[in-house]
């Protein structure tokens, strides 16, 4: 399941949310294979994939990558070789 619903949301909420989560699944998706020979961090997929739109929080974009790596659709880097937003160490995904 794309959405994982751990604020017990039901009906059309629930059915919102679970559409959103797989849009932003599928569109990741669509721009790693876009670029198949390169990494990125999950800061900076939120700002490739979804622009400056502040509706998309990094735990959504995290939350997609994991997902699709559930699935082999895309690869985590072994070690963290990417730099976040507040400097810290993350780790890069590519494409599978």
């Amino acid at each position: 399941m794309a959405y994982f619903n751990t604020t017990g949301e039901s009906g059309d909420q629930l059915k919102l949310f679970v559409k959103n989560a797989k849009h932003q699944d599928e569109r990741i998706l669509a721009f790693l294979r876009k670029h198949p020979n390169k990494r990125y961090t999950p800061e900076a997929l939120r700002i490739w994939v979804f622009g400056e739109d502040t509706r998309v929080p990094i735990t959504s974009v995290r939350r997609s990558l994991t997902n699709l790596k559930n699935k082999n659709l895309v690869v985590k880097s072994d070690t963290a070789d990417g730099i976040g937003e507040y400097g810290k160490k993350v780790y890069t995904w590519r494409a599978a």
